[in-house]
């Protein structure tokens, strides 16, 4: 495991395979693949698909490494072929944005891997099911666990500072954190990636937007400092809160010490719930998330390390064609 860390300067930047792809209403969504490293004619590897952080689309830059993540190369250079994607509503994708919704977002996540399994490079476990795992924080976290209640073809995730409910975390005691409720999720990064990041993208002009509820709330919070019942029951609608009895693939939760927005609450419900049910999980605590970390980060790409560890049962030997 350490190998691959350490050889990640010799690890050539990989070039993404743009396309774009229409999920079940019509909505483009916007996909980059990368193929594994090294991988040749006729061979095929486990794929995984990583997910952004609100606001922002798909990585496109496969030499950005964090020590707390699990980066593009990282991936590639362990033996996997990586899928990036801008989110509904977001850069280059069409709709509104919905909050990982498990009747929209959920379902592009899907489409997504019938697009994966569709690819030369993807190892399959049958046709149409490829080998695949997910990986990435917050609002990329939260979809792993919408997509794996909805799909069994996820083979396991590593969701990182997630939330299982949205109104314990936006409206605490009913009041909106405001700080990250008005200033991300209605501030002016989300309105520019959600209405300004699509002119250029493969889907061709796509404005994107955010919902009318998330407006609502927005105006509401910002006037009373709380949202009202029917924007406190639309989010309640959104991510894994309402899905999660159904999730059977393999968990890794990594929740953040320090973290203010999705507190170390939201993946200790998630793991009590999985374990309750019998799925494999583990959870993982270090300093990182929303909010700022006072104190030692620890043995630097330990995290990231872990959830190599986590999707080792992907990895297995390329098969040729």
């Amino acid at each position: 495991m350490a190998a691959v860390f350490a050889a990640l300067g010799a690890c050539p930047a990989a070039l993404a395979r743009d396309t774009t792809v229409t999920s079940f209403d019509a909505t483009p969504i916007v996909v980059h693949f990368y193929g594994a490293s090294g991988i040749g004619a006729g061979e095929r590897a486990p794929s995984v698909l990583v997910g952004a952080g609100y606001p922002n689309p798909g990585n496109t830059d496969p030499d950005r490494v964090r020590s707390d993540q699990i980066g593009v190369r990282t991936l590639r250079l362990a033996g996997y072929n990586v899928i990036t994607w801008d989110a509904r509503g977001v850069g280059g994708s069409g709709g509104t944005v919905q909050f990982n919704s498990p009747d929209f977002e959920g379902r592009d996540t899907q489409a997504i891997i019938d697009y994966v399994a569709r690819q030369p490079e993807a190892l399959l476990d049958g046709p149409g099911d490829p080998r695949v795992g997910m990986s990435g924080s917050s609002y990329g976290g939260a979809i792993q666990l919408v997509t794996a209640a909805l799909d069994q073809r996820v083979d396991a995730i590593v969701a990182d500072v997630a939330w299982q409910s949205l109104p314990s975390s936006f409206f605490k005691e009913g009041r909106a954190k405001l700080g990250w409720f008005a200033g991300v999720i209605c501030g002016a990064p989300a309105i520019t990636a959600s209405f300004a990041g699509g002119f250029f993208g493969p889907a061709g002009v796509q404005l994107g937007g955010l919902d009318t509820q998330i407006i609502s709330a927005c105006a509401e919070t910002v006037v009373t400092g709380s949202p009202s019942g029917a924007s406190v029951r639309w989010f309640d609608g959104r991510g894994p809160r309402s899905v999660l009895d159904r999730v059977r693939a393999p968990t890794l939760i990594t929740q953040g010490t320090n973290d203010v927005l999705f507190p170390l609450g939201e993946g200790a419900a998630s793991y009590e719930i999985l374990r309750g049910n019998g799925v494999p999980v583990k959870m993982l605590w270090h300093c990182f998330g929303h909010g700022t970390c006072f104190t030692g980060t620890g043995q630097d790409a330990y995290v990231a390390q872990a959830g190599l560890a986590w999707l080792g049962a992907l990895a297995q030997a390329r098969h040729g064609g």
